[in-house]
């Protein structure tokens, strides 16, 4: 396990992988009480079975490089847990992805992520959304998180390939909260006609949009095209 650290220094741009703050692929890992600030790529990156990623502070990741998260994770899981986290201000340098990429998520779990649990955790200040599920994330449950003022939209569940579905997520008693007209709380995107079959459960939620609440869910797939309350 890894507890403990108290920050982390920027070092080293690459063009395709620039540092990280922790690294586990070691099953039943345990990192927890860290604080990691400034750190070149994502802050924590677990591909083990059964991990847990507990209670850390996660401030201004992905300094060197963009298209990663505070906590960022890929591929199929005998379950991983991240709970009780702070992140804050993931904010990308896209000079380092030619130029190009600004994504950059708080939580990210990217292609296959599978059985993972995310739960009580707050997000803020991310240049994309405070959580994403990309193509292929299935039987994922995401619990009693507070995602807050990340700059495009707090929850994104995107299929963009058509050929790996995101599918069978249970999404409940989280707050998505809008701070400004240009962020939605939710975006949901599929070419396959298919955001219907992305949630197992998705109840008990709070999406707010205060200051303009007409716009409030974006939902995009070939049927339809729009904004939803």
């Amino acid at each position: 396990f890894v507890r403990g650290l108290q920050g982390t220094g920027i070092f080293g741009i690459g063009r395709l992988y620039a540092p990280g703050a922790i690294y586990t692929s070691g099953d039943y890992a345990l990192i927890q009480y860290n604080r990691i600030d400034h750190s070149g790529y994502n802050g924590i990156l677990p591909t083990c079975n059964h991990g847990e990623i507990r209670n850390n502070l996660i401030d201004h990741s992905l300094l060197n490089r963009s298209d990663g998260g505070g906590i960022y994770t890929a591929g199929a899981s005998a379950g991983r847990v991240f709970d009780g986290n702070i992140i804050l201000n993931t904010v990308g340098y896209p000079e380092a992805t030619n130029g190009s990429s600004t994504i950059t998520h708080g939580i990210y779990l990217d292609i296959n992520s599978s059985y993972v649990t995310v739960s009580n955790n707050t997000v803020s200040g991310s240049t994309d959304a405070g959580l994403f599920l990309s193509q292929g994330t299935d039987h994922n449950s995401v619990t009693g998180n507070l995602f807050y003022d990340n700059a495009s939209t707090q929850l994104t569940m995107s299929d963009f390939t058509g050929s790996s579905t995101v599918d069978h997520n249970s999404v409940v008693g989280n707050i998505f909260l809008a701070k400004s007209a240009s962020q939605t709380a939710m975006k949901l995107q599929s070419l396959l006609n298919n955001i219907s079959t992305f949630f197992s459960t998705v109840d008990q939620n709070i999406y707010a949009r205060p200051v303009a609440d007409d716009a409030t869910i974006l939902a995009i797939q070939p049927s339809e095209y729009g904004s939803k309350q």
